[in-house]
């Protein structure tokens, strides 16, 4: 993959951690890691190997807290079914 694609990928996991943290899925302090390693998408002139860093870290961020939204899904239905977020549920129009 090349480095424009790594850099892409990286800040499309930044919008996507964004969202989570506003919508209650994860807490901000749980990217502390990913903000010491000091990339941003933004960070143009990094190595490869800092975004490739940096993408890898929010992957496993983000895997981490939909692993527990699911487990916390099950949890609380009891019927081993997985509930759905409020917001990806459709509406019946009459």
């Amino acid at each position: 993959m090349r480095k424009n694609e790594i850099v892409h990928i990286h800040a499309l996991l930044v919008l996507i951690a964004e969202k989570f943290v506003g919508q209650g899925l994860i807490e901000a302090e749980e990217f502390a890691e990913y903000r010491l390693l000091g990339t941003s998408p933004m960070s143009l002139r990094a190595p490869r190997a800092d975004h490739e860093a940096a993408v890898r870290l929010l992957a496993d961020t983000l895997s981490t807290a939909v692993e527990r939204y699911e487990a916390a899904d099950h949890r609380a239905d009891g019927s081993g079914q997985r509930l759905r977020h409020p917001s990806s549920r459709s509406t019946s129009r009459r």
